[in-house]
Formats: C-alpha cells, structure tokens, sequence
C-alpha cells in the first residue's frame, strides 16, 4: 500500500488501542484505518485466522496460556510495523514484554468505558471465553480490577461512553496529526491544516483580544466534537476565558431577531471593541456571526472555524455575512472578511453523508469554473473525500480554497471582477432551494442548478455538451441530484423573475463555457431564457 502523506505530520507511526473487551477497539480501528488509509489489524483476529479457530475455542481447548503465547508470537511480528492501527485484545497488554514492543513508537490509547456499558455491549455476546457461564457484571468488575492499573496508566485516555465510534476516532486524530499551511497571507489570512488549535491559540494570544473571547457555536457540533475542541485549546492556554453562545444552524436562525439577541447577549458578557467573536459552525452561523462582528461597536475582530465541508469551501471565505429578510435570502448584510479563517479537515468527521456531499456540490461548482486540474481530480478522487480519507479531504479542501481566495481577493464587494462566477448554480439553485421549503440542502440545490445552467449553455452554444456530460457524471458519482421532478421550469423562472424584481437587479447568469471556464452575461429577460428552454425541449 503507498502511503502519500504530503502535508501532513503524524507524530507517531502507528496507533495501538488498548481496552476492556467490549469497548469498540475494533470498530474505532476499522474506521481510523479507513481516514487514514493505513492497515487495519485486529490481534484476536489474526491469531483466529492463523489457528482456523476461535478465541473461545483456543482457550476452552488449549486453555489461556496457550493463547498468551499466540498473542506474544504475534506481538514480535508486529514490532516492526508502522502506518498500522492495531486494535488489542482486552488482555494482551497485561504482559510487561508485550508492552514494551507494541508501544515503541506508537500513539497509544486507552478506550475507557464503565462496566455498565459494557455490560450492554456484551449481553448478548457468547464468544468471549473470559466471560463464559459466568455473572458477566462481577467477571467484567474483577477483570478490569485485575487491570485497572496497566489500562489507567496509558498516555492517552478516551471517555468511551455515550460517545459514537467515529467520535473516538475524530478524538484519536486530535492526538495523532497536525498539519498548517497558510494559503492567504494577506490581511484576511485562510489557514488550511489538522488540528489547528494550536493556531488559534497563537492567533488569539498575538491580537489585543479582550477576555472573555465569544463564542458562537452550532449547538449540535457542540455535543459532539465542539467542546472537545475548545477544551484542548483551554490546556494550552491558561488565560483564555470564553463564553459560548450555542445556536441551531437552521435558515430561521439567519434573521434581525437573531442578530439582537447576539448582540444584547455579547454586551451582557462586557464585550467592547477589542473583542473577538470566534463563530465554530457551518454556513448560517457564519453568515449571521460575521454580520454580528461586522456592526456590533462599528466592527470587533472575527474568526471562523467552519465546521461544514461548504462552509469550509465556500460561505466563510470571501467575507460576505448576512441574514434573510422574508423569503429573500441574504438580502442585509455586509462584506467583512474574517481576520483569520481556519479550515480544519478533522471536523468534518462527524458530518452527515448527506452534508458532505452538499458541500462537495461546492467543489464541483468552483472546479468547473476556474480549474480544469481540480475537476479532474475530482473526477478520480469524489469517492475518496467522501470517505473523509483524511490526505485526500485535505488537499480537496485546500485546492477549493485557493481557488476561492484568489477569486475574492481581486473582487472583494463584487463589482466588476471575477467574483460573481461563484454565482454558477446559484441563481438557480436560490430558487429552487426556496420552492422546496429547505427540503434540499444547499448544495443539493446548487447541483440542480449547475446541470440547468449548463444546459442552458449547451443550448446557447457557449459550451460542448461534453461538459454537460462530465458534469452530470460527477455530480451522479457523488451521489448528487441533477433534477428535481416536481418543480417545473417555469416555477423556477418566476421565482428567479421576482427576487431579481425586488432586488433591483439585472439578470446575470453564470453559464460554463469548459470544464474550469465559465462566463457572466446579462440576461435581457425570463422570456428569453424560457425560449431557450423551449428550443433545446424541441431539438431534444
């Protein structure tokens, strides 16, 4: 297996996790091997495999010695092997030798979970001969008595209860990975990197930040990595003091009533103009935090930790803030550039599927309109970065992003540049997004969206249909819609017509002239528009 860990720093070659049998080693193994695309190995397993019979059957038939001697045979042949994560037997770590030669140069962790969650675990499981005709509550207490000081003594120690899986291994990676790369080192710098806590606490100790520092947090990732998260920037900084203001990430939260009650809710907690709102949270948050720090005291220092892979690629970089005014979306706000964005892959682990492929709909859309290399790589890769494979999810987020800084940093307000190419899709996508009562994920919307655009295109003769064709492929790769059959075209159009009505605003498409071009044009009215529709359904 090659291993490309480009840009990423692993402080240790392998990981072993030790525990009580019962205490998901196997499962948090499988998934850190799977981000990591290192080997997968399960000591019990093995020695299973190598015997051609079951652990329960080796100790019932050759009894416990002769399976701890299986178990130091394969700890020898284990010493040497690295990019590896080793999920133990619940005993194999009693031995002091074995000890020595598994954690040599190895992350180690200690899966802590109570006897009681154990027990639910292992109430219906007959294959654990340690555990066999036995009273599982008392066998389990006296096994893990017996142990308790080998197991509590491990360097890294995870609270394993009401935890999921994945959650213990986004934990895990905190411990085992980091990486930094600035990609906009300019006044409005995008840190790209795993683990960036530690330079949030540089940023934070370096800017003339009043205490406590805000912050706004979706209330969901609170629960399940945010606390985490913060918690390990509080061990490394002693004076940091902080308030958390947790929120839904819904579209009700972009409105003026929530706006008011940060505000009231920040001056509450003393903040003044050398405050800093920190907003850890997808889209919304980021959009209603940023208009926040935008206007409360005429402007307070801001930085954003998206926590959405769209929010990561999309919404947090440009600096464009704002809430909802009726149904017409972002229609208050301002441009007001975070000080420091940071863009940490690891935070991504505990997504929905369905929220990472929105956000890769974002992908796709920057691809296609300014990096034919980029949407090739997607093109390879798409299944990768929804995996979260940790090497390819970072370099997608990475490319994203340069691509979106490079485009706002020459058109901050959108006035006569490039930026309104990060349009493509959207026009559309806004519509239908609104038609479908936020049914459709953003990105979900903004897929519809490209495909019609690029139609349209096909249809205007601005572009080969093969971009149509890659284009769909990719967007159907990903699991991404490329229709919607319930709203009709002309739902869409009159939508489009009406917001553009009450904005005052020309109708500008963005359409794909090739994969990594696309053009702005004005388009004179829906009449024409809907004339194309109507041509390309004739000659279809």
């Amino acid at each position: 297996m090659q291993h490309n860990n480009k840009n990423l720093n692993f402080h240790f070659p392998r990981v072993v996790l030790a525990g009580m049998m019962g205490s998901g080693k196997t499962t948090v193994a499988k998934i850190l091997a799977g981000y990591l695309d290192w080997d997968f190995i399960d000591t019990d397993r093995l020695i299973e495999g190598e015997f051609g019979k079951t652990v329960r059957e080796i100790f019932e038939q050759k009894g416990e010695q002769f399976f701890r001697d299986l178990e130091q045979k394969l700890v020898v042949e284990l010493g040497s092997k690295r990019f590896c994560i080793i999920a133990t037997g619940g005993g194999m770590i009693v031995s002091e030798q074995n000890r020595r030669t598994l954690f040599d140069d190895s992350l180690v962790v200690h899966l802590n979970s109570s006897i009681q969650r154990l027990l639910e675990r292992l109430n219906n499981v007959s294959n654990r001969p340690l555990l066999a005709n036995k009273e599982k509550q008392e066998e389990l207490q006296k096994i893990y008595q017996s142990r308790a000081k080998i197991y509590e003594g491990l360097p890294v120690q995870i609270l394993a209860d009401n935890k999921s899986s994945i959650q213990i291994a986004q934990e895990i990676l905190f411990h085992l990975v980091n990486s930094h790369e600035v990609i906009s080192p300019k006044k409005h710098t995008v840190h790209v990197g795993c683990n960036l806590t530690r330079e949030l606490k540089k940023i934070l100790e370096n800017k003339k930040i009043s205490s406590p520092v805000f912050i706004l947090a979706d209330e969901k990732f609170w629960k399940l990595a945010g606390q985490f998260y913060i918690g390990k920037l509080k061990k490394r900084s002693q004076k940091f003091d902080s308030v958390p203001i947790l929120l839904p990430s819904s579209e009700e939260s972009k409105s003026i009533e929530t706006v008011n009650f940060l505000w009231e809710k920040m001056i509450e907690h003393h903040a003044d103009r050398s405050s800093c709102l920190v907003v850890l949270g997808g889209g919304v948050l980021g959009d209603v935090g940023g208009f926040v720090a935008s206007t409360l005291f005429r402007g307070i220092r801001l930085i954003q930790i998206p926590t959405t892979l769209l929010a990561q690629i999309d919404s947090s970089i440009g600096g464009k803030t704002g809430v909802n005014l009726g149904e017409i979306k972002n229609m208050v706000g301002t441009f007001y550039p975070a000080g420091n964005t940071l863009l940490d892959p690891l935070l991504l682990l505990t997504l929905p599927q369905r929220e990472m492929r929105s956000g890769v709909a974002e992908m796709i859309k920057v691809a296609l309109l300014g990096d034919k290399k980029f949407f090739e790589f997607l093109e390879k890769e798409i299944d990768s970065i929804l995996d979260c494979k940790i090497v390819k999810l970072q370099q997608a987020v990475t490319w994203a992003a340069e691509i979106k800084v490079k485009i706002f940093e020459q058109d901050l307000f959108e006035k006569d540049g490039n930026r309104i190419l990060l349009n493509l899709g959207h026009t559309f996508g806004h519509a239908i997004e609104v038609l479908s009562n936020y049914e459709l994920r953003h990105g979900e919307a903004v897929a519809i969206g490209m495909v019609l655009a690029t139609k349209l295109s096909v249809r205007m003769n601005l572009c080969q249909s093969q971009v149509l064709d890659r284009l769909t492929n990719l967007l159907l790769q990903a699991k991404l819609p490329i229709e919607i059959s319930d709203l009709s075209k002309e739902k869409i159009l009159s939508k489009i017509e009406k917001d553009k009505k009450r904005t005052f605003q020309q109708l500008r498409f963005v359409f794909p002239r090739d994969i990594g071009k696309a053009e702005a044009i004005v388009v004179k009215s829906i009449d024409q528009l809907m004339q194309v529709f109507d041509e390309g359904a004739k000659h279809s």
